[in-house]
């Protein structure tokens, strides 16, 4: 058995064989034509993604859009008309959150007019530049409920718009989604071709960047739900020197520092691209060698990103105290309730769980968990809220009447939901085992297709996602960990879809059986080179690439 699992060891690897090994020279043209390959090939999925249904293909030559089969539906994560309007003064004077109800075309989109609304003076501007036309807009601090829904770094989102255009005249989040969808996809594929592994670099982007989801998400809708693919890849190519294994001296440590940084910050966006965080974590685990570097190296990734998470949230603090003596200076309308960072975590959790368990009273619905958890509120806690058919109820923060309250801001609505889900889980975890069961039938049921596409063409590749469980096996049969980490980065990716909703397409938006994909490619490559080269010596031993 020994002899057996020391012969396959070696096949069972993502490095080139001998026969795709270049030299100096080889390897930069590789890179160079690459990159300039996949800039172009990207491109071609941004011109079909302009175009949106309905538009005549005479219209556009040669020009189609793109597959929206996989599409996600009644799925909002950007209030965009409201977000342009925090945006102008967030982009000419740096102040945040204020807002106003004015249209965007009624805003004079400068600087100094910017500055004048606020009541400020304009340091940057010459005295008369600033003189004229008095302040005219009433200043807000809470769009509907823009601030309370959480989130607030989705706002430096639409900066490289405005970079692009030269002005934040309705900015939105496209140019930031196209780079990040193609500077992930860059960086994947240097950093494992500088690491010889070109036909996993190579296989790895073909189907990630034909991903039918990443491309919608990314490069047709202006939304923010295309993230934690992109963010993953970004992720695998800073650790892929240290899965391989190349990676060895101290400066190892800088690793989980700048991946603490990064991934906090993206909580500030999203959550679903910070999880993330849990596969890095998983990899120190697995190959960072000794076990003392191993918890160090999951410490540091740890205190990272709470330092990092609690500076944002300095940061967020000063911006409101500051917009609020502004807002209040200049007369507008001040916001004195409480509002969140991030969503809510129970009441997501409660409608996710709508996906399979209607029968106990879930259901995917924010108005549904509104009946549900207020009227248990009232009568736990002694409350009066009063429900009103939308996101709000018709009760207000203050006696000033001003804004009326969301339950999620609600810390008595929390614990009501919280302790609904938990105590369902805790009064039978069986319910719960085939919630959890369903979701993973549906997760390697409905993933997206194995695809290579080009513009608005594409050919899906036969796969099925089954097949991690025979490959994990045989890679821990091998002892290949590094291999295990590769199989388990993306499944950072479908842990919203295990944890809180399968349903309404959530199950697009994982990865695993791409990199699954990709690395099955490489194995097998390998050994059709082994059995060739051992049919031509038949004396020869085993080939280690």
């Amino acid at each position: 058995m020994r002899q057996v699992v020391s012969r396959l060891r070696p096949l069972c690897c993502v490095a080139d064989p001998p026969f795709l090994r270049f030299r100096t020279g080889g390897s930069i043209a590789f890179l160079l034509v690459g990159c300039l390959l996949i800039v172009a090939w990207q491109a071609e999925f941004i011109e079909a993604g302009r175009i949106t249904p309905g538009t005549k293909r005479a219209e556009v030559a040669g020009a189609g859009e793109l597959d929206r089969t996989y599409a996600l539906r009644r799925h909002r994560g950007l209030y965009q008309k409201r977000a342009q309007r925090y945006f102008y003064f967030f982009y000419y004077t740096h102040k945040f959150p204020i807002s106003t109800h004015s249209s965007v075309e009624d805003l004079r989109w400068d600087r100094s007019s910017a500055w004048r609304e606020l009541g400020l003076p304009d340091r940057a501007a010459d005295a008369r530049t600033q003189a004229g036309t008095p302040p005219s807009l009433n200043l807000i601090m809470e769009d509907y409920a823009f601030l309370r829904t959480g989130d607030l770094g989705k706002i430096f989102l639409l900066y490289p718009d405005a970079w692009a255009k030269g002005t934040p005249w309705r900015a939105s989040v496209r140019w930031f989604n196209r780079l990040l969808g193609i500077g992930s996809l860059l960086a994947l594929f240097v950093s494992l071709s500088l690491l010889n592994c070109r036909l996993f670099a190579s296989t790895l982007v073909l189907v990630l960047g034909s991903n039918p989801f990443q491309l919608i998400e990314l490069y047709a809708r202006n939304d923010i739900f295309g993230y934690p693919i992109a963010v993953a890849s970004l992720m695998l190519a800073l650790h892929a020197p240290l899965i391989l294994g190349r990676w060895r001296h101290g400066s190892v440590y800088v690793l989980p520092l700048l991946s603490g940084v990064f991934l906090a910050s993206f909580r500030e966006v999203r959550l679903e691209p910070a999880l993330v965080i849990l596969s890095v974590a998983a990899t120190y685990l697995l190959v960072a060698g000794r076990w003392q570097r191993r918890v160090l190296m999951v410490a540091t990734l740890a205190l990272a990103a709470a330092t990092t998470t609690a500076g944002w949230g300095f940061y967020w603090q000063a911006k409101f105290d500051d917009a609020y003596e502004i807002v209040q200076a200049r007369g507008g309308e001040t916001f004195d309730g409480v509002w969140n960072r991030h969503h809510a975590l129970w009441h997501a959790i409660w409608c996710g769980l709508g996906d399979t368990s209607r029968n106990r009273g879930y259901r995917w619905s924010d108005q549904a968990a509104y009946r549900f958890g207020i009227p248990r509120v009232n009568a736990r806690f002694g409350r009066d809220y009063r429900l009103s058919g939308g996101h709000l109820l018709q009760n207000y923060h203050t006696s000033a009447r001003k804004h009326r309250i969301k339950p999620e801001t609600l810390e008595e609505y929390s614990i009501v939901m919280r302790d609904k889900v938990l105590g369902d889980v805790q009064a039978d975890p069986g319910w719960y085992a085939t919630v959890i069961k369903k979701r993973f039938k549906r997760l390697f049921r409905n993933p997206t297709p194995i695809r290579l596409g080009l513009g608005a063409r594409y050919l899906d590749v036969p796969w099925t996602a089954w097949l991690l469980i025979p490959a994990l096996l045989w890679a821990v049969l091998l002892r290949r960990p590094d291999q295990i980490a590769l199989l388990g980065f993306y499944a950072s990716t479908s842990l919203t879809t295990i944890a809180v909703y399968s349903g309404e397409r959530m199950t697009f938006n994982s990865a695993f059986h791409q990199m699954l994909f990709a690395v099955v490619v490489c194995w097998v490559v390998h050994g059709a080179y082994d059995l060739l080269r051992a049919g031509r010596s038949p004396r020869s031993g085993g080939s280690r690439a």
